[in-house]
């Protein structure tokens, strides 16, 4: 990772790769808070590729879902839902195993709310830092 930022390649696909596996792994281990860091840098540096909305999203929006409820976070949790909803929708993609899960922990009623379409420019600021969203 070191080599990485020292050689300004994590603004590369690999580089975004290699921060998803990372935060990924920082799940596994049980750091909610570490990887929703890394995904934050991820949204980050992918906004500034100018890269287009497309699965990555549907993931890393899924999995920061799956984090924030983990933390207690739900509004956090069902907000970052919907908008891999609604981009998965818009793809015509299936629903993934953890997308399945959190459908059914949410609900159908809750999720017949989801916002319109307008709102699938994701934005940094779609993402709260995790230490704004931890202190309660």
């Amino acid at each position: 990772m070191a080599i990485r930022e020292e050689t300004n390649s994590l603004q590369t696909l690999g580089g975004l790769l290699l921060l998803m596996s990372y935060g990924a792994t920082l799940r596994k281990l049980g750091d909610q808070e570490g990887m929703l860091s890394q995904y934050n840098r991820v949204r980050k540096l992918k906004k500034g590729l100018k890269i287009e909305v497309g699965p990555v999203d549907i993931q890393l929006l899924v999995e920061i879902s799956a984090a924030a409820s983990e933390l207690g976070q739900k509004k956090w949790a069902l907000d970052s839902f919907l908008k891999a909803e609604r981009i998965r929708k818009k793809l015509g993609l299936a629903q993934s195993a953890e997308g399945t899960r959190l459908q059914k922990t949410f609900g159908s009623k809750v999720l017949s709310r989801c916002p319109e379409e307008d709102d699938l420019v994701l934005n940094v600021t779609d993402v709260p830092s995790p230490a704004s969203k931890l202190e309660v």
